[in-house]
């Protein structure tokens, strides 16, 4: 979060899967975007840091998303 201009950009087909190391203990943004669909992102009720994955050491996240279209 603190270095925006930093990011990881990838392509798949439908039903890909994605392994991403982040570091632990740093703030991490993630949205998920395709042409045609609704952008996705990562959302908690964590305060100041809602919009931000933040996981300690030897932590681990399994998400499994689903974009909507925009039709």
């Amino acid at each position: 979060m603190s270095e925006p201009p930093n990011f990881l950009s990838g392509s798949g087909l439908a039903n890909a899967q994605f392994t991403i190391l982040v570091p632990s203990d740093v703030a991490v943004t993630m949205v998920v975007s395709l042409a045609g669909y609704k952008n996705w992102s990562y959302t908690t009720d964590a305060g100041s840091l809602k919009n931000a994955i933040l996981l300690v050491p030897g932590e681990e996240l399994n998400l499994d998303i689903r974009l909507q279209s925009k039709r």
